[in-house]
């Protein structure tokens, strides 16, 4: 999530420098012709969570105000997940106002006994609260009450809904539609051929600033904190202290490769590229 929010904090600094078509910088818009790049969203999933971090939370939680704030200038928007509805628990005031103006809640298997409470948390008025969604949606639950007149037991309780809920678009929830899919048939035909990406520009930029790397690669030098020096204890399986210098837009384009100047910083290479 610092890999994301910090390549997402160096793109604002980028898209605000490129030119469009007419050759003059400009702001966003929906309805405006000749931008150099694409839409883009990014998902938090567990945001909360990870803002509580002990050592990386504080850089997760400004990072992340701060694209809630700029990101609608530059055609990025923040799309956060998590087990509660209720935006402002753990959020920055400035975070929740953002994400309360800007967004869409879409709220899934909620509790028949909480669903009143929790929206009405969303502002909905009494008068569109709906009602719970059934149980379960699979096929098991139909005929429940024929079931029960023949005095036949009930099958095992499922909470499986399928992944329906609400989509909240005003003060009007709707039931969100769902697509139901055979897997093992493959979803290739669900998706359209034309995959937007990064353009050139941006990628080259973003690599200038070494933002742009697979993230399943393990922690890179001080990427995450500062290393530990040649006469501290080392271990590799250590997690990495906080407060480094975060690489994001407005600094120094950063070299591709580290320089390797000691036997540790050697060992590091070497278990990074053979994994042992």
């Amino acid at each position: 999530m610092i890999r994301l929010l910090r390549a997402l904090d160096a793109l604002m600094e980028i898209r605000g420098q490129m030119p469009w078509d007419d050759g003059v910088v400009h702001e966003w818009s929906g309805d405006a012709a000749g931008c150099p790049y694409r839409m883009l969203s990014a998902y938090l999933d567990e945001f909360l969570s990870a803002a509580r971090h002990e050592l990386y939370g504080a850089e997760i939680m400004d990072l992340a105000e701060r694209v809630s704030v700029k990101g609608r200038k530059y055609g990025i928007g923040l799309k956060v997940a998590g087990q509660s509805v209720y935006v402002q628990d753990g959020f920055t005031q400035l975070l929740c106002e953002n994400l309360r103006e800007n967004c869409i809640p879409v709220v899934l298997k909620v509790a028949p006994k909480k669903v009143s409470d929790m929206f009405k948390a969303l502002g909905i008025p009494s008068e569109h609260i709906p009602d719970p969604l059934p149980r379960s949606f699979s096929p098991a639950e139909e005929g429940r009450i024929e079931r029960v007149m023949r005095g036949e037991p009930e099958p095992p309780a499922d909470s499986n809904t399928g992944g329906a809920g609400w989509i909240i678009e005003g003060k009007q929830p709707d039931v969100l539609r769902t697509l139901f899919m055979d897997f093992k048939a493959g979803i290739d035909g669900y998706f359209p051929d034309t995959i937007a990406t990064l353009t050139d520009h941006e990628i080259h930029e973003l690599e200038a600033r070494e933002l742009w790397f697979d993230w399943t690669e393990p922690p890179r030098p001080g990427e995450f904190g500062p290393e530990p020096t040649d006469d501290e204890d080392w271990d590799q399986n250590a997690p990495k202290k906080g407060g480094g210098k975060r690489r994001s837009g407005g600094g120094q384009p950063a070299t591709r490769h580290d320089t390797v100047t000691s036997a540790r910083q050697a060992r590091e290479a070497i278990r990074n590229l053979t994994g042992v």
